[in-house]
């Protein structure tokens, strides 16, 4: 049997046929993770157990945002839904985990006021308290300005604890400087607290757990990680910045379970400006007394896990 002439024509036409699928595929994978998934953000509802929770606390609810990262490709537009889901929770309290401009474009001062403006209208019986990420921090030894926060009404946090009260009773909220960043001074701060109190530990990077968790911490939140930002199927995110200590995103234990660390995966977006399979994040926090079963994501490991 004679076998078949190749033909070109028909041969030309599959590779095109093949190269516009192909650029189809990777066209609408940009528009759903460059324009779809980043505007789409969720609320994660998580329940923490505390052994030393004091009974007005018990059912507390807290909204944790961070990493906000406006720049000009993400401006005060883009955190109107996230704006609007907070306060249909209506939180007892509202914490900030920094990281709320993009450093690498310049310009910082700008962008945090901005920032610090368009969260003005966050409120909070407890109130609104907010820390700083290393997008944030100038050049050392200077903090990020205390003025544009206050003016918002949103209490900033360097090395600082600040009581919480309730029906007589109190918790400490500790915000800490960015370890990329400073040093902070967490030792010095946590010793001047009362001995068995609970201690929430506000910090931007989830690194040093395991001390915060030694010097009393009873549990932390943190951002940084963005959760991967893009999270392949099968294989997961494949890059965390430093000082991410190995968690990714959700509800983890420190070592020997001293301490429940949350990491959200935050709300804005970096370089390349896209996130897949990482859905922008408002975390719904609730205290309870211990008893109470720690939930956790599908997927979340312990810390150091891989």
């Amino acid at each position: 049997m004679k076998a078949a002439t190749p033909n070109p024509a028909r041969r030309k036409l599959i590779l095109r046929l093949l190269s516009r699928g192909g650029a189809s595929v990777l066209g609408g994978l940009w528009a759903y993770s460059g324009l779809w998934e980043p505007n789409r953000p969720r609320v994660e509802a998580v329940t923490i157990p505390l052994p030393d929770l004091p009974a007005s606390f018990d059912g507390m609810r807290i909204v944790f945002l961070s990493d906000l990262h406006l720049q000009p490709f993400f401006g005060p537009d883009r955190l109107a839904p996230v704006l609007a889901l907070v306060q249909a929770e209506k939180p007892d309290l509202i914490l900030l985990g920094g990281d709320y401009c993009n450093e690498t474009l310049g310009n910082r001062e700008y962008w945090l006021e901005l920032c610090a403006d368009t969260l003005r209208t966050l409120t909070a019986p407890l109130g609104v308290f907010a820390v700083f990420g290393n997008h944030d921090y100038p050049v050392p030894p200077f903090d990020p300005p205390r003025r544009p926060w206050e003016e918002a009404k949103i209490n900033p946090l360097h090395d600082e604890a600040v009581s919480l009260s309730r029906n007589g009773e109190r918790i400490f909220l500790v915000g800490l400087r960015s370890t990329l960043s400073r040093r902070n001074q967490v030792r010095s701060v946590m010793e001047k607290l009362p001995a068995d109190t609970t201690r929430l530990i506000l910090q931007h990077e989830p690194s040093f757990t395991s001390q915060n968790a030694a010097l009393g911490g009873s549990v932390q939140l943190s951002g940084h990680t963005h959760g991967g930002q893009i999270v392949l199927p099968f294989f997961g995110a494949p890059r965390l910045p430093a000082h991410s200590s190995g968690f990714r995103a959700g509800l983890y234990q420190t070592e020997r379970g001293q301490m429940p660390v949350y990491v959200t995966r935050g709300v804005g977006v970096l370089p390349p400006l896209l996130r897949f399979n990482c859905l922008p994040e408002v975390t719904l926090i609730t205290l309870r007394h211990s008893g109470v079963q720690v939930t956790r994501p599908p997927g979340v490991r312990e810390e150091g896990g891989k």
